[in-house]
């Protein structure tokens, strides 16, 4: 199952030049918590599709796009904020980088 899900909104700002790069996604997973939770809208900059160090980004490991945290120790792994995921792992081949995460939208309840 995905843990991320675009969002029908393309974002245009002076800071990011040309079209369309900044894509809306929601984030279907508790993976990312405490950082991102379940349900949390991300900004995602589609003109990153390399790693560009260390950072949350939207990548593909061939099953569904997921928002995953890459790090650069030795080799670049995939970690998940949350502990109970279990430890960061070497990206496999053929993940496919779809954007860098650049903000995340947080709403909070007030009852």
């Amino acid at each position: 199952m995905a843990n991320a899900t675009q969002i029908g909104i393309r974002v245009k700002s002076p800071a990011f030049k040309g079209s369309g790069r900044m894509r809306v996604f929601a984030c279907n997973s508790d993976s990312m918590q405490p950082a991102i939770n379940p349900g949390e809208l991300v900004s995602v900059d589609t003109s990153v599709t390399t790693f560009k160090g260390d950072g949350v980004y939207l990548i593909d490991m061939g099953n569904s796009p997921q928002i995953k945290r890459l790090v650069e120790c030795g080799g670049i792994f995939v970690s998940c904020d949350n502990d109970s995921y279990g430890k960061p792992f070497p990206v496999p081949p053929g993940t496919v980088i779809h954007g860098m995460v650049c903000s995340r939208q947080r709403i909070d309840r007030f009852n």
